[in-house]
Parts: C-alpha cells; sequence; structure tokens
C-alpha cells in the first residue's frame, strides 16, 4: 500500500515539476535577464509602492513578524497581501504544468509581460496592494514554471538559495569529491546561478537609477529584459526542435 501510494505522488509530481530548459549559452542568458527583471521590480516596488516586496517573500515575511509586533494592523495587512498572492501564483503554476504543460513556459512568460506592461501604465493609479498583489502572483508563475538549466536548479527571484547554490558550485569546483562529473556540475552551478545572482543584482540598481527620470514607467524596462529573454529561450528551443 506505501508503495503504490509513493508511486502516486510521484506520478502526481512529474506532470506538475517543469521540464528544465536546455543548458545553452542563450538559456544561460535569458536566465540572467529574467533575474535582471525581478531585481528591477522589486526595487521599484519597495522605493515607490509601500517598502514592500512584490517577489522577495523572505523580506516580505521579516517586515510581517515586525508589524505583527508593534500591532500595525495596516502594515500587516501590506506585507500580507503579496505572502497571499504569491500562494495564489504557485496554484497558478501548478496548474498550467498540469493543464497546459506545452504552454505553460510561453504562457508565463505572456503572463508576466502583460503585468509588467500595465504596471507602467496603471501603476499610480491604483492602490499600491493590489499592485503588489498583481505582480507577486505572476512572479510567483514564472518562478514555479522556469526553475532549471539542466541539472542546475536556480530562482530568478528569491537570491538566498541561489547565494547557498553559488557557493557550493564554487566549493565543488575548487574541491571535487569526483573527478570529471562533480567539477563539472560544480562550474556551471557557479556560473549559471552566480550570473542570476549578478543578473538580480544589476536589475535592482537599474530600477533604483531609472525611477527618479522614468517613475512607474521603470516597469518597461523590465518588459523589455523578459521580452529578450522570451526570445531567446523560444530562439534555443527552435534550435533543439531542429536538431
Amino acid at each position: 500500500m506505501l508503495q503504490i501510494t509513493r508511486q502516486f505522488f510521484q506520478k502526481g509530481n512529474a506532470y506538475t515539476l517543469p521540464d528544465p530548459l536546455p543548458r545553452r549559452p542563450g538559456i544561460i542568458l535569458a536566465v540572467m535577464l529574467l533575474a535582471m527583471s525581478s531585481g528591477l521590480v522589486d526595487a521599484v516596488v519597495y522605493m515607490r509602492h509601500g517598502h514592500v516586496f512584490a517577489y522577495a517573500m523572505t523580506g516580505n515575511l521579516v517586515l510581517l513578524g515586525v508589524a505583527f509586533a508593534s500591532y500595525n494592523l495596516h502594515s500587516i495587512l501590506s506585507h500580507l497581501a503579496p505572502v497571499l498572492g504569491f500562494a495564489c501564483g504557485v496554484f497558478i503554476g501548478k496548474s498550467l504544468l498540469r493543464k497546459f504543460r506545452p504552454f505553460a513556459l510561453h504562457l508565463t512568460l505572456l503572463l508576466q509581460i502583460a503585468t509588467l506592461t500595465l504596471a507602467g501604465a496603471f501603476a499610480s493609479r491604483i492602490p499600491a496592494d493590489l499592485l503588489v498583489v498583481c505582480l507577486a502572483v505572476s512572479g510567483a508563475v514564472i518562478i514555479t514554471v522556469i526553475r532549471r538549466a539542466g541539472e542546475v536548479a536556480f530562482n530568478v527571484t528569491f537570491m538566498t538559495g541561489n547565494l547557498r547554490a553559488v557557493f557550493e558550485g564554487a566549493f565543488d569546483t575548487l574541491w571535487p569529491s569526483h573527478a570529471t562529473t562533480h567539477l563539472t556540475l560544480g562550474k556551471q552551478q557557479f556560473l549559471i546561478v552566480g550570473l542570476t545572482v549578478i543578473g538580480f543584482l544589476g536589475g535592482a540598481a537599474i530600477g533604483s537609477l531609472s525611477l527618479q527620470r522614468l517613475s512607474d514607467h521603470t516597469f518597461w524596462i523590465a518588459d523589455l529584459l523578459l521580452i529578450v529573454a522570451g526570445w531567446l529561450i523560444r530562439r534555443v528551443q527552435a534550435s533543439e526542435e531542429n536538431s
């Protein structure tokens, strides 16, 4: 009975876990651009829309705990809203993988592009909490559907795990426990996840600098980064299909 139950859940996970992207230079660049877009959005939201994060749920949980401690109801709701939006986004991402698997990646990118386009146009005209929730939903969908290149796992919005992976990759590169295989995987992890972290950091800096001049239209820079990333992913996929 236990074996049957285990097989059932393993089969269910197979339907809702995303397929890894090919480990190609174009994909690595696309992942970096996705992380750059995420860093930019989080910087703009934090600086201009209520000092909350659209994607960095660790930061929101810390601020939520502080709000609980100070009995600040408005702050509690402001930091709880993106967490709930994030949960909805994960559910949507898993549903896309289960019901529309062949199109899940492209639908995810289209959802994020549409959300950022609307954010750039209407962010100043809608409540900040609604804006953050919408961004949290679309961001959660992305990290649910796009999270692996070959054998290397990454996250384009949460950097704590990425930093751990970078230093693990550096350790495995410098002191591999097995010969070629472990050394190669360590180098790939160090490169791919390291560029993800650099992209996120660069995006936050770009968002901060652009905000003074472009205001909420800065979201459109993140949009452009997403469009280029989507084009790179599609180009690599087409090459894989033709080869």
